[in-house]
């Protein structure tokens, strides 16, 4: 039985008032007894992806705010298809618009309007066999554009 592990490292970090970069690097060792060597299976299906990105820009005009992200996940090889193949890349854009009202009587109020993957990116193709579905659940998502509209006020 193998004994998994992983190191998790942040490659880069920056951060300005509106601005956050953020670049990790996750990786995923496998070693099947004590004293066998560790293999990395990083770059594989049903693994955690060896790179992930996310990029955030916030930009604010008076009670109006915009906030934008760029989400990156590296692609990887399919070992279990024959041949093996190459599972692409996956990016995502979540876009978000805020109002915030003052309100004497109630406090602030903020009407907001946002979608999660924004232009309705499906995940790259891979035959999964083990769960008889053509993408990886560990690493995609098959809900598509997510709008979501709010309403909240303080007292």
């Amino acid at each position: 039985m193998s004994r998994p592990f992983s190191r998790c490292e942040i490659l880069k970090q920056a951060t300005r008032p509106n601005v956050l970069l953020w670049i990790g690097r996750n990786q995923d060792l496998r070693q099947e007894t004590a004293r066998s060597w560790t293999v990395s299976v990083e770059l594989t299906q049903n693994h955690p992806i060896d790179l992930k990105l996310r990029s955030l820009l916030r930009w604010q005009i008076g009670a109006l705010v915009f906030f934008g992200a760029l989400n990156y996940l590296n692609g990887y090889q399919d070992v279990v298809s024959a041949p093996m193949r190459r599972v692409g890349s996956w990016t995502t854009v979540d876009v978000h618009v805020a109002y915030t009202v003052p309100s004497q009587t109630l406090g602030a109020t903020t009407l907001a309007l946002g979608a999660d993957n924004f232009l309705d990116r499906d995940p790259p193709f891979l035959n999964n066999s083990a769960a008889a579905i053509g993408f990886n659940q560990e690493n995609g998502d098959l809900t598509g554009r997510m709008v979501s509209l709010s309403l909240r006020t303080r007292w």
